[in-house]
C-alpha cells in the first residue's frame, strides 16, 4: 500500500510500480491517491482499478461519534456539510473543546463557505452560475454533462469544485460548498 505524498507525481509513481511489477517483484499494489489528483489519461492507463472510499452513510456518523451530539443538531451538520470523517472530527472537536454548540459550529461552517464563494466569483459572473448549475445536481452525482468546462476549471475555483476523472463528473470538494450554492439560487 503506497500514500502518495503532498507533490508527488501519480503517474510517475504509477511507472515504477509498473516496472517493478514486470519484474515479478511484486504483484498487488494500491496506491491512495486524493481524487482530484487523478487525471482522464491516468484513468486509462491499462492494468488499473479504482475504488473510491466513501463518506459516511448517516447512521454511520451517528456511531462514529458515538452519540455525543444532539441527535437533531448532528442531523442539521449531516443535510449542511455531509458525513465526511475529518469534518465530524471537527465538529467533534468544536462541540468537546470549544464547547461550542453543534448548530452554531454548522452556521458558521456554512457561511464562511458562502463567503469563500462569494470571493471566487467577484471578478467573473460566469464562474457564479457554473457554480449555481452545478449545485442543481445532486452533491453525491455531480455534472456529467452541460457544465461550463472553462469556468469550471478556472483557478478561482480550486479548492471549490473538481473534476472526478473515475466518474467522468464534475463535483463540489465538500458538501458544505455544495449547500452553500444552493443558497445562492
Amino acid at each position: 500500500v503506497l500514500k502518495i505524498r503532498d507533490g508527488s507525481s501519480p503517474l510517475r509513481i504509477y511507472n515504477e510500480v509498473v516496472a517493478l511489477a514486470c519484474d515479478r517483484r511484486l504483484c498487488h499494489v494500491i496506491i491512495e491517491v486524493p481524487i482530484e489528483s487523478l487525471t482522464i489519461a491516468m484513468t486509462a492507463l491499462p492494468r488499473l482499478d479504482f475504488h473510491l472510499v466513501p463518506n459516511f452513510s448517516v447512521s454511520e456518523a451517528f456511531r462514529y461519534t458515538h452519540h455525543l451530539i444532539d441527535p437533531l443538531e448532528l442531523t442539521h451538520f449531516v443535510e449542511v456539510v455531509g458525513t465526511n470523517s475529518n469534518d465530524l472530527d471537527e465538529l467533534l472537536a468544536a462541540v468537546r473543546h470549544a464547547h461550542m454548540s453543534a448548530t452554531t459550529y454548522t452556521n458558521q461552517k456554512l457561511v464562511k463557505a458562502m463567503r469563500q464563494l462569494q470571493a471566487a466569483w467577484a471578478k467573473d459572473p460566469s464562474l457564479r452560475e457554473a457554480v449555481i448549475k452545478l449545485a442543481r445536481f445532486p452533491f453525491e452525482e455531480g455534472q456529467s454533462e452541460g457544465y461550463d468546462y472553462s469556468s469550471l476549471r478556472n483557478e478561482a475555483l480550486r479548492d471549490i469544485v473538481m473534476y472526478n476523472a473515475v466518474a467522468d463528473v464534475w463535483m463540489f470538494q465538500q458538501k458544505v460548498f455544495h449547500t452553500a450554492a444552493c443558497c445562492w439560487q
